[in-house]
């Protein structure tokens, strides 16, 4: 029973810190956008150097394939530095077919859990069709070929606080579901 409410504490502050996370980027999107083009680059310096280190450093790995990748993402890194719109640009379409896959995937869910008999199972079907349209509406801004920091911006901020409003909503429902449980007679 503790572990249940600790993890129900857990899952409410991060929904919270990324309830605020999400207005944050989507106040400063040219923030928001030179940050994330600067933390995938660095994580894939400092991947590709890593593996560089250990196929120098370490006479068991001394695989050819490891030398490669260490090259393919120090040099992916460094293009995302040079090029951050054109990286940019390619979240922006990775991001639309997931989001569009991920509409389609909740609502087969939402509907699987409809024929189980689940009284909450319109939840998971907004959900569906939000995450679908917002995948629609992505695709819609890279085909007004808009500026892709604040695409992402956008559709990183908005997604953060939707995503977080909907977990706040089913850890409640959850939680009385639960209880519900435990303690039929009431």
């Amino acid at each position: 029973m503790k572990v249940f409410a600790q993890e129900k504490t857990r899952k409410i502050i991060q929904a919270c810190l990324n309830i605020v996370l999400g207005i944050l980027i989507l106040m400063f999107p040219q923030i928001g956008s030179y940050v994330f083009t600067t933390i995938f680059g660095c994580m894939f310096v400092t991947v590709g150097g890593f593996f560089l280190l250990a196929y120098f450093c370490l006479p068991l790995i001394h695989d050819p394939r490891l030398f490669l990748e260490s090259m393919m993402f120090i040099l992916t890194g460094a293009l995302i530095f040079t090029f951050p719109d054109l990286f940019l640009s390619v979240i922006d379409i990775m991001a639309a077919v997931y989001l569009v896959f991920e509409g389609v995937s909740h609502f087969s869910y939402s509907l699987g859990l409809k024929s189980l008999g689940d009284k909450k199972w319109w939840i998971d079907l907004i959900y569906s069709i939000c995450v679908f349209g917002l995948g629609i509406f992505l695709i819609v801004f890279i085909a007004l070929q808009l500026d892709p920091a604040y695409v992402n911006a956008y559709l990183g901020g908005g997604f953060l606080i939707f995503d977080s409003l909907f977990d706040l909503i089913l850890i409640f429902c959850l939680h009385r579901s639960y209880k519900q449980i435990i303690n039929p007679t009431k």
